[in-house]
């Protein structure tokens, strides 16, 4: 977790930008409830990132925002465009799976049959098909693959791929990118809360939930 005094530093850092305010100790606190959560190197980053791509002074919260920036690239999470270009060309074909049990014996099969050699064939297939619950070995076959698990998720919020797909494609575009840019905002805001705000969150699910557990033991009273 990063400092007063660091965030002081990276505030003196940005000084000599457009509305710059004057750094007194309230406007270091101001900062601080925002930035102090990170690391030194977070920040320092997200500084470095601010500068090179903007010109005035930044708030706490674009910042912020620059350390989301850096974390979705990190991530990898891909734009809403190609999250959907991940939907259209998802199905496809996954070769098998052998443990090395399974390639081992598969192989002993092959070779057997090359050598018409029913005995050992037979041995060999008994052990493959004895071997159908391990874990490690996969069918082949047609799968939907996502690069990232947030296109995954979407597609399963929307009902799946199935569901998804119609014959109005412009639709099915803009349904899908809309919910994709909800969910990556949602988690988005969900990385950069302050610890002091998210504790006051769960405080209040943790509040709702005790009210909606006194509400059915009354309820249930009641039908008595």
């Amino acid at each position: 977790m990063a400092t007063r005094s660091k965030i002081h530093h990276i505030l003196l850092s940005m000084a000599a930008l457009p509305n710059a305010p004057k750094l007194q100790e309230d406007t270091v606190n101001d900062y601080f409830d925002i930035l102090g959560h990170w690391g030194d190197d977070v920040l320092d980053a997200a500084t470095l990132h601010y500068k090179s791509t903007e010109t005035f002074f930044p708030t706490p919260g674009t910042l912020n925002n620059k350390v989301l920036d850096m974390q979705m690239l990190a991530m990898g999470v891909p734009t809403a465009a190609e999250a959907w270009s991940q939907v259209l060309s998802a199905i496809k074909y996954i070769p098998p799976v052998y443990c090395a049990d399974a390639s081992k014996w598969r192989n002993d099969a092959e070779m057997a049959n090359r050598a018409y050699d029913g005995a050992a064939y037979n041995v060999a297939m008994d052990k493959i098909n004895r071997h159908r619950d391990c874990t490690q070995c996969k069918a082949n076959g047609f799968q939907e693959v996502y690069s990232h698990p947030v296109v995954a998720e979407t597609v399963n919020l929307l009902g799946g791929r199935e569901k998804l797909m119609t014959d109005n494609a412009a639709a099915d575009r803009k349904q899908f990118i809309d919910a994709y840019r909800e969910r990556v905002n949602i988690e988005g805001r969900k990385f950069i809360m302050p610890p002091q705000v998210r504790g006051y969150i769960e405080t209040q699910r943790q509040a709702q939930l005790g009210t909606v557990a006194q509400i059915k033991q009354l309820t249930k009273g009641m039908e008595k």
